[in-house]
C-alpha cells in the first residue's frame, strides 16, 4: 500500500542507518468525514551515531507512484515542483515528517526546509522516541 521512504540523511552525520521497518498496529478504516484513510503504524529504523545532531526526513509514496529519485548529491532533496526549480519528487507523496536527534533530545520538526510548500507534512498526535543500547539509536514513531 505504501512505498517507504526516502530518508535523507546528511553525508556528513556521521551515522550508519539500518532495520527500517513498517508495522501495522489494528485494521486500517475510512474516516467517514474525510473519506480518507486512518491507520496506526509503527515506522522504526536504527542509528549507530556519533555524538552529534541528526535530521532525518522520512517520506512516504502510494507504491505505484513510488519516485525514482537518486537522493545523492546530498544536495539534490526532494522538494515538490510548487517551488521554482522544484524535482516534483514529493508531489505524489501522502505523508512528510521529520525529527531531529541530539541525546537526549528527540522531537518532531515543524517543517520541511528545503521546500516550505511540501503537502502532508504535519499530523496531529505523531509521537517519537527512542531505545538505545549498545551505541545504536532505535526510532520509532506512532499513529500515522
Amino acid at each position: 500500500m505504501v512505498g517507504i521512504c526516502g530518508i535523507y540523511l546528511n553525508t556528513h552525520a556521521q551515522c550508519t542507518f539500518a532495520n527500517p521497518g513498517v508495522k501495522i498496529n489494528g485494521t486500517p478504516y475510512t474516516d467517514p468525514v474525510t473519506g480518507k484513510c486512518i491507520m496506526n503504524v509503527d515506522l522504526y529504523f536504527d542509528i549507530l551515531h556519533n555524538a552529534g545532531g541528526k535530521y532525518f526526513w522520512i517520506h512516504l509514496w502510494p507504491t505505484s507512484q513510488y519516485p525514482n529519485h537518486d537522493y545523492t548529491p546530498a544536495s539534490d532533496v526532494p522538494t515538490t515542483s510548487v517551488i521554482p526549480g522544484g524535482n516534483g519528487v514529493l508531489d505524489n507523496s501522502i505523508a512528510t515528517f521529520g525529527m531531529y536527534h541530539k541525546s537526549p533530545a528527540l522531537y518532531m520538526l515543524p517543517s520541511f526546509p528545503p521546500d516550505a510548500n511540501v503537502p502532508n507534512f504535519q499530523y496531529a498526535g505523531l509521537t517519537i522516541s527512542e531505545v538505545e543500547g549498545g551505541g545504536i539509536l532505535r526510532v520509532r514513531t506512532g499513529t500515522l
